[in-house]
């Protein structure tokens, strides 16, 4: 392949749009559980969240206040910071072991309503 040729490419929507509605999912459950988080894998049909957790934390009431953000429909939207800007602003990092990709001049954050805001490269449904 040379500088200028075409490239057409095929995009798996199924697999795209699932993997899109766990990773936003995901999203929500950072939300529901403020903790530094430690892992996290997103799959097409589950994915987890690895925290620092203080207690074992309900699983029902978890349920409960995931099911309600899914309903509320929050808009997910994205914006762009400088690498200036979230040095200034570490609180919006949640997770201790992958830091986001610095160095390009600008980082991306999504927005998930007024609920959540944090740097993420990853694909993610409108609500």
């Amino acid at each position: 392949m040379r500088a200028g040729e075409e490239v057409i490419a095929h995009i798996d929507w199924d697999r795209r749009h699932k993997l899109m509605r766990m990773h936003t999912a995901l999203h929500l459950v950072t939300v529901v559980l403020p903790y530094p988080i430690t892992g996290a894998a997103v799959g097409e049909d589950k994915g987890r969240v690895d925290f620092n957790l203080p207690e074992v934390p309900d699983a029902a009431e978890i349920e409960n206040k995931l099911n309600a953000l899914v309903e509320a429909g929050h808009a997910v939207t994205s914006e762009w910071i400088t690498d200036a800007e979230l040095e200034a602003n570490p609180g919006l990092i949640k997770s201790m072991n992958v830091k986001p990709p610095m160095g390009q001049g600008r980082v991306r954050l999504v927005r998930i309503g007024d609920i959540d805001l944090q740097p993420c490269g990853g694909t993610h449904v409108r609500n």
